[in-house]
């Protein structure tokens, strides 16, 4: 909690930059003790390249990449426990002309993991609103032994189709989403 309430000071004060300024400006913050709190740039009061945090102990806690063509997505992010353990994991591919390929993990204590994201972003047009784009994705929900719990398939961040599965990982029942109405099938 205490890191938490430093580092949303932080970013108050990071705010508070210039935000005309066409340079990029170095920033580096420290908690009290003197350990380095964050590093990172800005460019127009937008945060770019590489950005750092930091626990108090000086291990790190999270590495974010703002490189990235898409704003919703960022080029790179992970972050990590006190102990140093890879708790979140993200990525930005471009595979193609406006087409992009947008994973994210999440992972339990023991390193395997509990949620994986698949989201395929293509970028089609412009039109008079901005950019045309769709997006087709997967989340998946794991169990401690790695056996799947359940995956639901997105078009457009709008539900479309939810596959459960038992403790040992066979298919039970899917659940399909079309018109507002939900159909049931299952397996047993």
């Amino acid at each position: 909690m205490r890191v938490a309430i430093q580092l949303f000071l932080i970013f108050v004060t990071l705010g508070c930059e210039n935000r005309n300024s066409k340079e990029d400006r170095e920033h580096e913050l420290y908690f009290s003790s003197g350990e380095l709190a964050l590093k990172g740039n800005l460019r127009d009061g937008n945060k770019v390249g590489l950005w750092e945090e930091f626990y108090p102990s000086g291990q790190l806690y999270r590495r974010v990449n703002y490189d990235s063509e898409l704003e919703k997505y960022p080029k790179r992010r992970q972050q990590f426990s006190n102990e140093g353990n890879l708790e979140y994991d993200s990525s930005l591919e471009r595979i193609g002309n406006g087409h992009y390929l947008y994973l994210e993990n999440q992972y339990f204590d023991n390193g395997e993991i509990e949620y994986e994201e698949k989201v395929e972003i293509i970028i089609d047009d412009i039109d008079e609103v901005g950019l045309i784009r769709e997006e087709f994705s997967s989340l998946k929900k794991f169990r401690l032994n790695g056996k799947l719990v359940w995956e639901r398939r997105f078009k457009n961040d709008v539900l479309k189709e939810q596959d459960w599965y038992d403790e040992d990982g066979s298919f039970v029942g899917k659940l399909v989403y079309t018109g507002g109405e939900i159909e049931m099938h299952f397996d047993k």
